[in-house]
């Protein structure tokens, strides 16, 4: 099975926005989209959008040259894996948190007191930003060995075009 795992948007820099691109995925196969943007019947593109609200699943028709897609053969259980972490992360807030604490202290909140507390306090989890996202999805296809390639030096953030990069490397 094929499948096409990344684009990235070229909007305001050279990347400045990814998805993972779920390809000929039914809208019936997950009952957690949110409308009115699943009516396709072809390809679902997951990821972290402030814009929408949040991680989701989406259809859209790309502009042309303003994407750059990066395809890689899956096995079916890495598709199934990843689609089943997906849907496990749809609905999570936008990371506006993470962002911060990455951006300004270098420290991921994900796996630190600070997240255990205020999910006790708020029963819910802090969200995620769109590269956070793509990268654990793909960590969940292709495992720890992916996830570590792609943070190098004690790096809790990673912008859209080093995670372009990386993935290229990743995949050489």
């Amino acid at each position: 099975m094929q499948q096409k795992l990344q684009g990235f948007s070229k909007e305001h820099a050279q990347f400045s926005h990814a998805e993972i691109v779920f390809v000929g995925l039914r809208k019936e196969e997950v009952s957690l989209f949110q409308e009115p943007f699943c009516n396709s019947e072809k390809d679902f593109f997951f990821s972290s959008s402030e814009t929408d609200g949040g991680v989701r699943f989406m259809t859209c028709k790309p502009k042309k040259g303003n994407w750059d897609f990066t395809e890689i053969e899956v096995s079916e259980k890495q598709y199934s894996d990843m689609l089943n972490e997906a849907i496990r992360l749809n609905g999570r807030n936008y990371g506006w948190a993470g962002i911060f604490f990455a951006q300004t202290f270098n420290y991921n909140l994900k796996n630190s007191l600070i997240a255990r507390a205020y999910y006790k306090v708020f029963g819910k989890y802090f969200g995620y930003f769109c590269s956070e996202t793509v990268v654990k999805i793909l960590s969940k296809g292709f495992g720890n060995k992916f996830s570590k390639s792609f943070y190098k030096n004690y790096e809790v953030f990673i912008n859209p075009g080093k995670l372009s990069k990386r993935l290229k490397e990743f995949l050489k």
